[in-house]
């Protein structure tokens, strides 16, 4: 009994001391490079970066939560809302095949995430805490 008690104190003694990271990693088709901009699906980010998206039909504007940020953003227009502040974006807000598309730094830096873009493979990488989002254009 010593001997199981002494294994299991010495198991619990090493998971304590080592610290795990866990990193998610997606990848998310359906990027495009509109006006020489790379423009991601809205809803596949900003769902896999923990925020809750809404679709108003009547207005045509798409609105999402995560934590304490609000956003809010019409389509065909250069401006975004962020926590009630305005905010110009470089090609506007538009649905392509079905899927609203926004430039990739703006959907990316709205949630403080922090984007690195490969010319080479035209990939997108987007990383927030244990996230991180590859977005193949």
């Amino acid at each position: 009994m010593k001997k199981i008690v002494s294994y299991i104190l010495f198991a619990l003694i090493l998971i304590s001391t080592n610290t795990v990271s866990a990193q998610s990693v997606v990848t998310i088709t359906g990027g495009k490079m509109i006006d020489n901009r790379t423009l991601v699906p809205l809803r596949s980010i900003f769902e896999e970066l923990g925020a809750t998206v809404i679709w108003n039909q009547n207005t045509k504007t798409i609105s999402a939560t995560k934590d304490t940020t609000n956003i809010s953003l019409k389509l065909g227009t250069k401006t975004a809302i962020i926590n009630g502040q305005a905010v110009s974006i470089d090609v506007p807000a538009q649905i392509r095949n079905g899927t609203t598309l926004v430039p990739l730094r703006f959907i990316s830096e709205a949630l403080g995430a922090n984007v690195k873009w490969d010319n080479k493979t035209l990939t997108a990488t987007i990383e927030q805490n244990d996230k991180t989002i590859s977005v193949k254009v």
